[in-house]
């Protein structure tokens, strides 16, 4: 029979907010769970969150990205879209194919949106863009 052993390190974290420490706390209480149990969760998904999953690309540091609805298709995975001078989704690219595929968009100068996107529903997905349209025909 094999055993996982899991190590475990007791810690003192310094400079935690009261207020959002009283939450975590009851929080993990409503739950049953203790604080480290929740802490060590919380810790493994804002790492996660820094590393892009095999199901998952991040592309960033471009002039200019034109994507189309087929590129997302072929490509099978979600992706992070940042720091891009110039950002042009394709007119063929609609909001289910946008919600599927586009994690976010971040730091971008320009991003060139299809009209038919739902404007705060795309909006949702910007973070840091300092101009975003949503146009009426092909850029």
């Amino acid at each position: 029979m094999l055993t996982m052993v899991t190590m475990m390190t007791v810690v003192t974290i310094r400079d935690v907010d009261d207020g959002t420490y009283d939450e975590f706390s009851a929080e993990a209480r409503r739950q049953g769970r203790s604080i480290g149990e929740l802490t060590t969760e919380a810790m493994q998904s804002y790492l996660k969150g820094l590393r892009p999953s095999e199901s998952e690309y991040r592309i960033s540091g471009l002039k200019e990205l034109r994507i189309s609805r087929i590129e997302l298709e072929e490509s099978g995975v979600q992706v992070e879209l940042s720091d891009i001078e110039n950002l042009i989704l394709e007119d063929d690219i609609d909001i289910h194919t946008f919600e599927k595929f586009i994690i976010r968009i971040s730091d971008c100068r320009e991003v060139n949106l299809p009209s038919q996107l739902p404007k705060l529903r795309a909006l949702a997905k910007c973070y840091d863009c300092e101009d975003v349209h949503f146009r009426k025909h092909d850029v």
